[in-house]
């Protein structure tokens, strides 16, 4: 009998077997586990929506830029199943769990981020529209920051596309609030959430006023009516 070889452990030895686990734990069971508790916990939200004719109109006409808030991804991730929508998820690690969340609550994605992979998500993303075979919808503060400040990225995709941009916002009571820069929004079982819409259409081509149209639509993403009833 060969000895064993240092360094080497035999297959299916204790130190063989454990990496595998964890992987299928971190790619396959972390994320069935987190879309099943998100498919859960949506089906007790009392959901009400402002605007949301203005978003199926918008998509009867053709894939739109589909723009969020980035502390509004699971809200709003689990709320807008089965309507063509194809998140742009970043290439960190956060973001290839997340991605596994999304697909296992039935979306597609487009993986990059103005900080990694920005080009090919740009393509990909423009490519889609063009073929219309959905709509990107861009965390327009993420991947980092900072909160609520739009960049300018989803302006110049809307642009170049020719495509409206249709926003989305949102509020939750009760929900909980991470320490992360976006405070990212968890809402409750049976909370109630409310969901605004609004459009923008398709931005100028000259790249002079993307930093504008951005301020801009950040201005109206942020803007609240004071009648929210106490959800925030």
């Amino acid at each position: 009998m060969t000895a064993p070889i240092a360094g080497h452990p035999h297959a299916g030895s204790p130190q063989a077997i454990l990496p595998g686990v964890a992987r299928f734990a971190r790619d396959t069971l972390l994320p069935l586990v987190m879309a099943c508790a998100v498919r859960m916990i949506a089906a007790t939200w009392r959901v009400r929506r402002t605007g949301g004719r203005l978003l199926e109109d918008s998509l009867a006409r053709g894939p739109v830029v589909f723009a969020l808030f980035h502390e509004d991804l699971l809200v709003l991730g689990a709320l807008h199943r089965g309507l063509g929508i194809l998140p742009v998820v970043s290439l960190s690690s956060d973001g290839e769990l997340l991605a596994r969340v999304l697909k296992r609550i039935g979306y597609a994605t487009v993986r990059g981020s103005s900080s990694r992979g920005a080009v090919r998500a740009a393509r990909a993303a423009l490519r889609a529209l063009d073929r219309q075979e959905g709509s990107p919808a861009v965390a327009v503060d993420g991947p980092r920051g900072p909160r609520h400040r739009v960049q300018q990225g989803v302006v110049a995709m809307a642009a170049r596309s020719g495509r409206p941009i249709v926003y989305a916002v949102a509020r939750a009571a009760p929900r909980v609030r991470c320490t992360s820069w976006d405070r990212f929004r968890i809402p409750l079982p049976f909370a109630r959430v409310e969901i605004r819409y609004g459009r923008v259409e398709p931005p100028s081509k000259a790249h002079a006023t993307w930093l504008r149209e951005a301020e801009d639509l950040g201005q109206r993403m942020r803007a609240w009516p004071d009648s929210s009833g106490g959800l925030r």
